[in-house]
């Protein structure tokens, strides 16, 4: 993560209820996220099985579910755990909107949204889709190379 979530909680402040989590990976981020919110807590989605797999069993307890990116079976898993959450990580290049457009009214509850970016287009095109949620651009950070980014976003008003 090129914008460490500590540095977000640090920086931002921001008051988190729960947090979900798709592009699940190998679940790196459980220790930086577990200083600040409990296991419980935190909703998994992942599009592989094999890292579901992986990651129940390097993380006992972990809630972590397989879904395509912008399925509407994301929404039913989430329901399904009935995590209240109000952070949203994705972490899957290319996928952003679809899983966005897959979350549906789900949206209206993120107050945060943490995104790994593979190009400024997308960037702008989620600064615009983001707007649409009261979700500014708070931070972005682009690697050295400029061929990818993290952007965090934040609610405007509520």
């Amino acid at each position: 993560m090129l914008i460490p979530f500590n540095h977000i909680v640090e920086t931002h402040k921001p008051v988190i209820i729960g947090i979900l989590h798709i592009g699940a990976g190998e679940c790196e981020e459980i220790e930086d996220y577990e200083k600040h919110i409990s296991r419980d807590k935190i909703l998994w989605i992942n599009p592989g099985s094999d890292n579901v797999a992986f990651c129940k069993s390097m993380h006992p307890g972990i809630q972590i579910e397989c879904a395509n990116a912008g399925d509407s079976e994301m929404r039913d898993i989430v329901y399904k755990h009935d995590v209240p959450f109000n952070f949203l990580t994705i972490d899957l290049q290319g996928f952003e909107t679809q899983i966005l457009d897959g979350l549906g009214e789900l949206l209206t509850l993120v107050d945060y949204v943490y995104f790994e970016i593979s190009s400024v287009d997308t960037m702008l095109e989620l600064d615009t889709y983001m707007k649409k949620y009261q979700l500014i651009n708070l931070e972005t950070k682009w690697w050295d190379e400029g061929t990818w980014a993290d952007v965090f976003y934040a609610r405007s008003i509520r």
